[in-house]
C-alpha cells in the first residue's frame, strides 16, 4: 500500500504544464484550450483533465506532449473556464491523486452566429434600401451570345447554334455584385440585444465569404468599410465586447 501511494505521487511529480494562447472563438460552441506537457524523468500515465466551469460534453485528449481541453459558454465576451483539475489513479486505482491549476484564461468569445434572411440589415452605404448591385461578367446567369473569337475556350461555344448553321457564337454570362454594405444594429431595435448581435455576426461571416466590403455601426462606434481577416476580427471583437466588461465570465 505504501509503495502504491509513492508511485501515485511520483507519477505527477515534476510534471510541467504550460498554457498556450488561444484564438477567439464563438459562444455556444465547444471552445478548445491547449496545454503543453513536459514530462520529467518518467512518462506520466493515466492523466485526466477537466475545467471546473463551463464543462463540455467533449472529454480532454492527452497526447505525449499536449493536452486538448474543452469548455462551453453561452455568453459572448471574455470567458474564464476556471481552474483545471488534474487527476490520476495510477497505478492500480487505489489512490486518487489530484491538483487544481489556475492559468487565468481570458478567451474572447464572439456572439453565436444565427442564420437569418433579413433584407433590411445590410444596406448600401449611400442608400437606405438594399443595394441590387451591378452586373459584371461571371458565371451566374446567361446574358447573351457574341461572335466567337479565336483563342476563346471551346466550353463556351454555343454548339446548338453552330449545328443550326448560325455560325460560331459563344455564350456570355453575368453575375451580380452587391456593392458595399453597412451593417447597422439600429435597424434591429425590435429584437433582443443578443439576437441582434448574433444576426450581425452571421452577416459579417457571410459577407467575408462572398468577398463583399462592409462597415459596422454600433452606438458610439463605427468601423469603416473594409474586407479581410483583420477587418473581420475587428468587427467581431466589437460585437463580442459590446456592453461587456473584460473580466466577465
Amino acid at each position: 500500500m505504501v509503495t502504491c501511494l509513492l508511485l501515485s505521487y511520483q507519477n505527477l511529480a515534476k510534471l510541467t504544464l504550460t498554457a498556450t494562447d488561444s484564438e477567439a472563438q464563438f459562444a455556444g460552441q465547444d471552445c478548445q484550450f491547449i496545454l503543453r506537457l513536459i514530462h520529467a524523468k518518467h512518462h506520466a500515465q493515466d492523466l485526466t483533465f477537466c475545467f471546473q466551469k463551463g464543462q463540455s460534453k467533449l472529454t480532454s485528449i492527452v497526447n505525449d506532449d499536449s493536452v486538448y481541453l474543452y469548455a462551453t459558454s453561452k455568453n459572448r465576451g471574455y470567458f474564464n473556464p476556471g481552474r483545471i483539475t488534474l487527476r490520476s489513479s495510477f497505478p492500480f486505482g487505489l489512490y486518487n491523486v489530484w491538483t487544481h491549476l489556475d492559468f487565468d484564461y481570458q478567451l474572447l468569445l464572439y456572439p453565436q452566429p444565427l442564420e437569418n434572411t433579413l433584407q433590411d440589415l445590410s444596406s448600401s452605404e449611400h442608400n437606405v434600401a438594399h443595394s441590387m448591385g451591378k452586373s459584371r461578367l461571371g458565371v451566374d446567369q446567361f446574358s447573351t451570345l457574341k461572335s466567337y473569337q479565336p483563342g476563346e475556350s471551346l466550353k463556351s461555344v454555343a454548339w446548338k447554334q453552330v449545328a443550326q448553321g448560325r455560325g460560331w457564337l459563344t455564350k456570355q454570362f453575368e453575375q451580380f455584385s452587391g456593392g458595399d454594405h453597412v451593417l447597422d444594429i439600429s435597424r434591429l431595435n425590435h429584437l433582443a440585444l443578443e439576437t441582434r448581435l448574433s444576426f450581425l455576426c452571421y452577416h459579417i461571416i457571410e459577407l467575408e465569404k462572398k468577398g463583399l466590403r462592409y462597415a459596422l455601426i454600433l452606438p458610439n462606434q463605427k468601423i469603416e468599410m473594409g474586407l479581410g481577416s483583420v477587418h473581420k476580427k475587428r468587427c467581431l471583437t466589437a460585437l463580442a465586447l459590446f456592453e461587456r466588461v473584460k473580466n466577465q465570465s
